[in-house]
């Protein structure tokens, strides 16, 4: 005859040691996973920074490729928070420049300075998300030895508006856009 072990559950002992290492390793895990999600968010700000920024020289450059004039007596070519106006292909004056707007972050109002493009006869756009900070956008004429302007040198630096913990996420690039022939200056 044979005899068996009748098993109906799991005993009590074996409930409290698994309730143990549950409460050893759920806390490292939850740690662990929080700070994975903190990094994520790290990385995705200075991604979309440096998107931001590299998007914008290319559209700079795109447009100024196909511009008609600059207008150097009305832009404020070589100062601080530049203002650049310029005639698109299509004979739209363009205005960039450099715009503060009111935000709030944390409870506290912040003064935020962020990119717009203004087209004529077209609602204005930022180029900047609201938790960007623009703190430098300058662009300087480069001209020739006959002095006639050949191109724009854009400095900007774009950087994170309310940083979690470390160094906030940054974006900073000068670079000089040639301007074509039938460009001209006004």
């Amino acid at each position: 005859m044979k005899y068996s072990k009748n098993i109906k559950g799991i005993s009590l002992i074996g409930v409290v040691v698994y309730l143990a290492i549950l409460m050893m390793v759920l806390p490292a895990l939850v740690l662990f996973l929080l700070r994975g999600v903190e990094y994520s968010h790290t990385i995705d700000m200075r991604v979309r920074i440096e998107q931001t920024g590299s998007v914008f020289l290319q559209k700079m450059n795109e447009l100024l490729f196909t511009s008609t004039s600059i207008d150097s007596t009305h832009s404020s070519l070589g100062a601080d928070n530049s203002i650049l106006i310029f005639t698109d292909k299509d004979g739209e004056e363009v205005t960039i420049q450099c715009v503060d707007e009111e935000r709030i972050f944390s409870g506290v109002t912040h003064t935020v300075s962020r990119l717009q493009v203004q087209k004529t006869g077209q609602d204005a756009y930022w180029f900047t998300d609201q938790d960007m900070q623009v703190e430098q956008w300058r662009v300087d004429a480069v001209r020739n030895s006959s002095g006639d302007l050949t191109g724009l040198r854009f400095t900007v630096r774009i950087n994170e508006l309310d940083p979690k913990e470390g160094d906030p996420s940054i974006f900073e690039a000068t670079t000089t856009i040639a301007l074509e022939a039938q460009t001209e200056e006004l």
